[in-house]
């Protein structure tokens, strides 16, 4: 099921592989960004792509209008994580209303997902991947894996745990 509320946080992994929060959103007035925060009783995940630390999970639209997860992956945290580059964007479609312990593979299972590495202004669409979910967390992170296949040697893969985004969407 998607989860219910919007968080009030970003999160990143550290440098031992442990989620912390260390963002927290304030007013957009008082710069949108606060002091960090301290501790987590988040379970570890694996590292990051790269230095891909930061996710958002939203809302989004599948290409024929139905529903969609977008998870995207920054290298900082952010207020407005569409308007920052880079970033990984991935999206996937879900058949059925539960997140939780699924996985999405393209171009095995088509019309299931997509994912691209975004610089500046242009985005380079992986050919292949993969998106684990495992877990929804109450306070409506999602926890899971990506690989982005762009090339036998240009491959990222890592975890994140993706702080939760609500926006109003209409598809269709």
């Amino acid at each position: 099921m998607y989860p219910p509320a919007p968080l009030d946080r970003c999160t990143r992994l550290d440098t031992q592989t442990t989620m912390r929060p260390v963002i927290r959103f304030t007013t957009l007035l008082t710069l949108g960004l606060a002091a960090c925060g301290s501790g987590s009783d988040l379970a570890p995940v694996p590292h990051p792509p790269d230095d891909f630390a930061f996710a958002y999970a939203s809302p989004s639209c599948a290409p024929w209008d139905g529903r969609a997860v977008e998870i995207l992956l920054t290298e900082a945290p952010s207020a407005d994580p569409e308007e920052v580059r880079p970033q990984l964007r991935v999206a996937i479609y879900p058949r059925t209303p539960e997140l939780e312990g699924t996985t999405y593979r393209w171009p095995a299972d088509q019309e299931m997902a997509t994912g691209a590495r975004c610089e500046a202004d242009s985005c380079q669409t992986a050919p292949a991947g993969e998106v684990r979910l495992s877990a929804v967390r109450p306070d409506s992170t999602l926890e899971g894996t990506v690989t982005l296949r762009f090339d036998p040697g240009d491959v990222l893969t890592g975890g994140f745990r993706a702080t939760w985004r609500s926006r109003r969407m209409l598809c269709g």
